[in-house]
């Protein structure tokens, strides 16, 4: 997490720090280097994104909430705008002999919405508790050492100071 900040502060820097004042003789307005850098920027990251997490959740099955939250949050918004693209381009008036692009857009809406979907199952799951590796299963709990059972009895052996000396202390439900 630390290094995606550091990446995402340092192409921000860049960004910012690299775009050039309109100059008032006919320098300024013309130039669309900034606007190509953004999109390159927006859809890079957009690519990368999509891309990465669909990699991931092919080829794992093990995510942890956090990443099902952050799976949920970004694709859910995304698959909503490629929902409504679609949903336009449908009703758009195509009489004309224009191309309809509502193919790309389902598939899109589709993608996105299985990658939310994914991640809302991710949050949801149940997850078994994690062992170190080599650990024994954990055996069920017999009580404190010297404790015995018989039928509905149960009592526990324990060393007890006697005014006298030493004895042994018997305690437990009879």
């Amino acid at each position: 997490m630390k290094n995606t900040v550091l990446v995402l502060g340092l192409v921000l820097a860049m960004a910012f720090g690299t775009e050039k004042r309109a100059e008032a003789c006919g320098g300024g307005g013309g130039n669309m280097d900034g606007l190509i850098a953004g999109i390159l920027v927006v859809g890079g990251t957009y690519a990368g994104v999509t891309v990465g997490m669909g990699i991931k959740d092919l080829s794992s099955d093990d995510h942890s909430v956090g990443y099902g939250v952050a799976e949920a949050v970004i694709h859910t918004p995304i698959a909503l705008l490629w929902g409504a693209a679609a949903m336009t381009e449908m009703n758009r008036d195509t009489s004309y002999g224009g191309d309809s692009h509502t193919t790309g857009f389902v598939i899109m809406t589709a993608i996105h919405g299985a990658l939310a979907a994914h991640g809302i199952y991710t949050i949801a799951k149940r997850r078994e508790p994690k062992r170190e590796r080599g650990m024994a299963p954990s055996r069920p709990y017999q009580g404190p050492p010297g404790m015995f059972s018989v039928g509905r009895v149960s009592a526990n052996i324990a060393p007890a100071p006697l005014h006298n000396g030493a004895g042994l202390g018997l305690s437990g439900a009879f």
